[in-house]
């Protein structure tokens, strides 16, 4: 789903920002392993979806967040915005929600 094919419900919602390039860590940090075992990004999710809010996932199309969100069916109900075009910034995502 892109930015702009979605709309922010009424709801209280929690937003994670995990678009960036990392560039100065070599890889995604969102994908790096958690000490629980699943990775960063699952266990933000599992801890942000336990408030009881609708969790938005702000990526970009090439990070592969959504296909590794839909590995744990706990997470399918994280809703993946991928950024269309890319690299518009994270203050222009969060405008968008």
């Amino acid at each position: 789903m892109s930015f702009l094919s979605w709309s922010c419900s009424e709801r209280p919602l929690a937003a994670i920002l995990c678009g960036g390039r990392s560039r100065r860590m070599g890889r995604d940090k969102a994908l790096l392993p958690h000490p629980h075992g699943d990775s960063l990004l699952q266990h933000t999710c599992t801890l942000a979806l336990a408030t009881g809010l609708e969790i938005i996932c702000l990526s970009r199309p090439e990070q592969g967040h959504r296909q590794h969100l839909a590995t744990a069916p706990a997470l399918r109900r994280v809703v993946v915005l991928e950024e269309q075009p890319p690299w518009e910034g994270p203050l222009l995502a969060l405008a968008k929600l």
